[in-house]
């Protein structure tokens, strides 16, 4: 699992794969917030065959869990490739490196 991580990181394809799940994020977020618009202007046309829903619960819902699934899979990836897990704290005396600190 290290070197996945270690290859991730050191050839970019990891920074690539967040920035896709991102753009997808984003993407999802516009066009969620969207289709309220696109069916009122719809609607504004005036043809009773073209008539849909101001709010259309399911390409809503869908939307919402996209942007959220692809969201966390982003955050998940970014927490795990670059943001390494803090040093734990014994008795407050323990430095960044893992080694007890002289006590003076």
């Amino acid at each position: 699992m290290q070197r996945l991580k270690e290859v991730l990181v050191e050839k970019h394809i990891g920074a690539i794969l967040i920035a896709l799940l991102l753009s997808q994020t984003f993407s999802n977020l516009v066009y969620t917030l969207s289709v309220p618009i696109r069916n009122v202007l719809t609607n504004a046309t005036g043809s009773p065959l073209m008539q849909q829903p101001l709010l259309a619960p399911d390409q809503i819902t869908a939307g919402l869990v996209n942007i959220v699934l692809y969201g966390a899979a982003a955050g998940v990836l970014l927490k795990w490739l670059y943001f390494a897990p803090q040093p734990k704290m014994i008795d407050g005396t323990e430095d960044g490196d893992g080694q007890e600190a002289d006590a003076q």
